[in-house]
């Protein structure tokens, strides 16, 4: 298939990847409005997770949300104000987006937010790398612990780093909790690991 080819070829660098099928989108006739509309019509929160956007605004003021993913800037930015929780994130870790200009045989082009020198992580981002900056732009003497909620395997670098008082909610089904659960890793993060499905389960 297209996907897997691009795959081989990228070296699963997802930079890469992503710049190689924003190519193809363009080649296809893809517009940014054609992709807009099928990001209205298909995008959706995982369920319950309005429940806990929900709740983080009524007590806003005791927490700090922070968005880590590699996903595309452009990509993150229209879903969050699509869902209207932009407003509700102190800080935002995706990788850069520049649109193209019309005669460009791209849409958009990735570029990588900044480099890491994580050795267990692929090329294009680091969560753990990316909240290590935040730490240190920030003053972490006002938190009580750290609350990770994720799925993927590549959320496993910032899991493993968390410390004992943190909590890291693994979904049920996904990659990381496989990882963990099924593979018998569960020892590899010190901290607290709740499983989730629904987000009014967090």
């Amino acid at each position: 298939s297209i996907i897997n080819k691009l795959l081989h070829e990228t070296d699963k660098n997802w930079i890469k990847y992503d710049n190689e099928y924003l190519k193809l989108f363009k080649q296809h006739g893809v517009t940014l409005e054609k992709m807009e509309k099928v990001l209205d019509e298909k995008a959706k929160l995982t369920e319950g997770m309005q429940n806990l956007f929900d709740f983080i605004k009524e007590n806003k003021v005791k927490f700090d949300l922070v968005l880590l993913t590699s996903t595309f800037e452009y990509v993150i930015h229209y879903l969050l104000k699509h869902f209207k929780i932009f407003d509700l994130f102190t800080e935002l870790y995706c990788e850069k987006s520049e649109m193209g200009k019309p005669d460009d045989d791209q849409l958009i082009y990735i570029v990588m937010r900044k480099k890491h020198n994580c050795k267990d992580c692929g090329p294009s981002s680091c969560k753990n790398s990316n909240f290590e900056e935040y730490c240190e732009n920030h003053d972490m003497s006002q938190y009580s612990k750290t609350l990770f909620v994720c799925d993927g395997k590549n959320d496993l670098c910032l899991a493993k780093h968390l410390k004992k008082n943190d909590a890291v909610f693994v979904r049920k089904g996904h990659g990381l909790h496989e990882y963990l659960f099924n593979k018998g890793n569960r020892n590899d993060i010190s901290g607290e690991v709740i499983e989730w499905s629904s987000g009014k389960e967090i």
